[in-house]
């Protein structure tokens, strides 16, 4: 965090700077800081998509699950996003919408195949939400 901050006091406007701190809070579990820092670097020129995705799952960390929709929704009306769809599925997992988040996680293994780091996140997914487990482990 330090380091943001010596390239924030030189170049307040660094987007990637901007990004890093907001990751930073993130770890530290400070979401809306985290979420406010997001949006400043989409101000300065963040890709929004990268942007949005981010502040979805901040949302979706404070429970918020209509702002994370929202966010994941404005991040995936720019482009395909597999963070954006595996937020998607989780908020339709919160919700008990076990057909909607398993055709969502469907759709990103297919996009997305051999993709280690999303076989690691529907594992955890799956941890998760242990009722879609036999579906889902079929897909990877």
């Amino acid at each position: 965090m330090d380091y943001y901050g010596k390239v924030l006091e030189m170049d307040p406007q660094n987007s990637h700077a901007l990004h890093g701190k907001a990751d930073c809070f993130r770890g530290l579990k400070r979401y809306s800081s985290a979420i406010k820092v997001w949006r400043l670097a989409l101000g300065y020129g963040m890709d929004p998509r990268i942007a949005m995705a981010r502040i979805g799952d901040a949302y979706a960390s404070l429970e918020d699950l209509e702002n994370a929709e929202a966010s994941y929704g404005k991040a995936l009306d720019l482009g395909h996003d597999k963070y954006a769809y595996l937020g998607m599925a989780r908020i339709h997992a919160k919700r008990n919408h076990m057909d909607r988040a398993f055709k969502i996680v469907s759709m990103i293994v297919e996009k997305w195949p051999g993709d280690s780091r999303i076989a690691a996140e529907i594992r955890r997914f799956v941890m998760e939400y242990p009722q879609i487990e036999k579906a889902v482990t079929s897909l990877l």
